[in-house]
């Protein structure tokens, strides 16, 4: 996957850069840094795994489809819902790949 990756939801917080931890492949230490840092508190734990559950409705069908018709019933106006229709680069990113939780 070598191409810029659509990423719905950037600028909220239901954006990959809230809710994900994104890196170059050449920074996966920085990642395990990051994830390191959340694993030494249960509080900072919950947090994160809180703003997940917040945020994984956005990426299911049900919310997809809400976030469609909310789009299409005011495309570019203020009740358009949060689905955004660009492409989008994270700075300093050109590869995403993604490991699934479990």
């Amino acid at each position: 996957y070598d191409t810029t990756p659509w990423l719905p939801y950037e600028g909220t917080a239901f954006g990959l850069q809230e809710v994900a931890i994104l890196c170059k492949e050449t920074d996966i230490e920085k990642a395990v840094v990051k994830m390191m840092r959340i694993a030494q508190s249960e509080e900072a734990v919950n947090a994160y795994l809180g703003k997940i559950r917040k945020a994984s409705w956005m990426y299911r069908y049900a919310g997809v489809v809400k976030q469609l018709e909310l789009f299409f019933s005011d495309p570019f106006g203020p009740n358009g819902g949060l689905l955004k229709c660009s492409s989008i680069q994270p700075p300093g990113i050109s590869v995403l790949r993604t490991i699934p939780l479990r």
